[in-house]
C-alpha cells in the first residue's frame, strides 16, 4: 500500500500536483505524534512482542532480530 501511495505521490508531483497547505500540516502533525517519544512508545513497537509470540514456527533467534 505504501508503495502505492509513494508511486502516486510522485506521479502528482510530476505533474505539478501540490496538495493544499491544510493537508501538508495535518499530515505532518500526524507523522510527528507517531514518532514522538521514539520506539520505546511507540504503539506498534510496544505491540510487536506479544504479535511475534502468537506466529507459528517462529523462533526465539528469529523473533528477536
Amino acid at each position: 500500500m505504501l508503495r502505492e501511495v509513494k508511486v502516486r505521490v510522485e506521479d502528482d508531483r510530476a505533474n505539478g500536483v501540490i496538495p493544499p497547505d491544510l493537508v501538508i500540516d495535518r499530515a505532518l502533525t500526524g507523522m510527528r505524534a507517531f514518532i514522538k517519544g521514539g520506539a520505546v512508545s511507540n504503539v506498534l513497537m510496544m505491540t510487536l512482542p506479544a504479535k511475534l509470540e502468537r506466529i507459528e514456527g517462529l523462533s526465539r533467534a528469529e523473533s528477536s532480530r
